[in-house]
């Protein structure tokens, strides 16, 4: 999904992954730096038995899954996988989804280490050989952490026994039936963001106070880091709240966006109306026709500046169609203006080109 992708190109920043795990997971504590992670590959393969097959003939299929992101964190000679969910809506199987995802990266690791057993039988017990794994093998442990950032508050399952129906099942069972727990954090409902050293805490703030005007207001004024905030933390705040549809243009820098002066143009505007509500219906008109423009170029630029970087990378129009949910022909003029700009790609200079088209 479209947000998705905004979620995994923020968090791609090793010193932001960092800082989200030393946020959430420890307290805020510095555990883990930028040069402690690993990037590693998020697709795994959950083996499935076909049916019809007996135990001596097992067959399998495999269903391949993708996480959002993996890093390896290294702890001294040790290691540990921490992966990242980024979840707008509310899904009721994910404890059963987290789990295919642990079972995929503890099959990788396993497979690798069967491998390497597998090479040198000299000195195997049976067990370990028929098995691949010997008495002192280990696996690197996993831990899935899920960013919920939905506006409903989170009412689905926080482990597997919430998706479990116990009725009339015995309660002394219960307990010898294997649970798994999820990490989930609802963004929206966070308390304390000052655990966070990197802009994180900007993004996060933004979302927080998002459905807030006055609080949204206050919070950019006090903040310096708002008035350059980067071009990607903005993206993922406007994904998940809107807020792009409410900033002037003139807020929009060279990668990065002045928060602080689009926000205080909204006051500014506010104001302004207040005192011409009293004026003829000819300017009432007029500054409401301006507000419509405005609203339609900061979308526009927003939209530009996504695409661009799509075509930037390489990414074919039905590619960045696909990504963006949209119909080719939705994003057809954008992409060809993207093409023909190349290799300056003018931002700025592509949405206004296309704002007079528009206009004619």
């Amino acid at each position: 999904m479209k947000n998705d992708v905004e979620g995994k190109t923020f968090f791609e920043n090793d010193e932001r992954y960092a800082d989200l795990i030393n946020g959430l997971l420890c307290n805020g504590r510095q555990i883990l730096r930028e040069g402690d992670l690993t990037e590693i590959s998020g697709q795994v393969r959950v083996r499935i038995p076909k049916a019809g097959t007996g135990r001596s003939g097992q067959k399998y299929k495999k269903r391949e899954k993708m996480q959002d992101i993996v890093r390896k964190a290294a702890f001294g000679m040790n290691f540990i996988l921490i992966g990242l969910e980024n979840q707008e809506t509310i899904d009721y199987s994910l404890p059963l989804r987290c789990m295919e995802y642990d079972v995929g990266q503890y099959e990788k690791q396993a497979a690798k280490i069967r491998r390497s057993v597998r090479k040198r039988p000299k000195g195997l017990k049976a067990g370990e050989y028929l098995y691949g794994l010997k008495k002192d093998s280990r696996l690197c442990p996993s831990i899935i952490l899920v960013l919920y950032y939905g506006e409903d508050e989170w009412d689905g399952p926080m482990d597997l026994h919430g998706m479990l129906n116990f009725m009339d099942i015995p309660e002394e069972l219960h307990s010898l039936v294997q649970n798994y727990q999820i990490h989930l954090v609802e963004v929206r409902k966070l308390e304390n963001t000052d655990v966070f050293k990197t802009d994180i805490k900007l993004v996060f703030d933004l979302i927080r106070y998002s459905d807030d005007e006055e609080k949204l207001a206050q919070l950019v004024k006090e903040e310096p880091g708002y008035q350059k905030l980067e071009w990607d933390a903005y993206e993922l705040a406007v994904m998940y709240t809107g807020i792009g549809e409410k900033l002037d243009m003139k807020c929009y820098e060279t990668g990065t966006v002045n928060v602080c002066k689009g926000i205080l143009g909204i006051e500014e505007k506010a104001r302004r109306a207040g005192h011409s509500a009293g004026k003829t219906e000819g300017k009432i008109e007029g500054i409401i026709e301006g507000k419509i423009e405005g609203k339609i170029e900061g979308q526009l630029l927003e939209q530009v500046r996504l695409i661009t970087k799509k075509v930037q990378k390489g990414q074919s129009m039905e590619q960045i169609a696909e990504i963006l949910e949209k119909d080719p022909k939705e994003i057809a003029d954008i992409y060809r203006a993207d093409v023909s700009s190349a290799p300056r790609y003018d931002v700025d200079e592509i949405c206004k080109d296309l704002m007079e088209k528009q206009r004619l």
